[in-house]
């Protein structure tokens, strides 16, 4: 379906797929594969929908839209996390009062969380929120479960990982370590330590809660050392 769909628009456009290729800078041996049915990494969805102006769905064969502004907000919902679409819900708007609980469970500012702070500082926790505070952990994970379809809520889930990336690093755990898992983008790690400013701009989300159990899982941290850096 998906190498119909990158010939029709080809021809629609009056170009070659095979320039296509080499435009973007891939081998033209990739069309084999994609003739006989192999679906393309997400990575090359992304990109040739942006270099067509299409929405993914249409590459996909999900829709005959090609008008990428009337799909845009699932366009970004698709790029932050294509393996759980199915699954996930739909980001919406968080309350101010879960805000709050975050920054006290996080011990950060809330201008931090609203990205208006680059740098995370840990701040002391004057509350009753503790790392024990199971309700707060589960707010967070809910709040990494869903799709970022705005950007407030994509810088909020941004900015978690951030701290997550933060409390790991406090027990020497890297970006390095991460990276040897080769369960995370290198493009979406990038962005997230800063080093290349996330040079995809399909890779400049958060970590989702999958990530977040697959790092539980691989490195036998808890969720209350990544929320909160503290162990229980």
């Amino acid at each position: 379906m998906f190498y119909e769909k990158f010939r029709q628009i080809c021809q629609e456009r009056g170009v070659a797929m095979t320039t296509v290729l080499k435009d973007l800078g891939w081998s033209t041996s990739k069309l084999t594969a994609w003739k006989n049915g192999s679906v393309p990494k997400q990575m090359y969805i992304d990109r040739i929908s942006e270099y067509f102006d299409v929405p993914t769905d249409f590459l996909l064969g999900f829709t005959e839209v090609k008008s990428q502004s009337t799909l845009s907000v699932l366009k970004n919902v698709l790029s932050a996390n294509p393996q759980r679409i199915v699954s996930l819900r739909n980001s919406g708007k968080i309350l101010d009062s879960e805000r709050n609980i975050i920054s006290k469970y996080m011990k950060c500012s809330l201008a931090y969380l609203f990205g208006q702070e680059q740098e995370y500082e840990p701040q002391e926790n004057d509350t009753a929120i503790t790392f024990s505070d199971v309700s707060a952990a589960v707010l967070i994970c809910d709040v990494l479960d869903r799709c970022a379809s705005n950007e407030e809520f994509k810088v909020l889930q941004i900015q978690i990982s951030r701290i997550i990336i933060y409390n790991l690093g406090q027990k020497g755990i890297k970006k390095e370590h991460l990276a040897d898992c080769k369960a995370f983008e290198g493009n979406k790690l990038d962005f997230l330590y800063g080093d290349k400013d996330g040079a995809d701009k399909t890779k400049r989300y958060g970590f989702n809660f999958s990530d977040v159990m697959r790092i539980k899982d691989e490195f036998g941290v808890s969720a209350e050392m990544m929320f909160a850096g503290a162990e229980g």
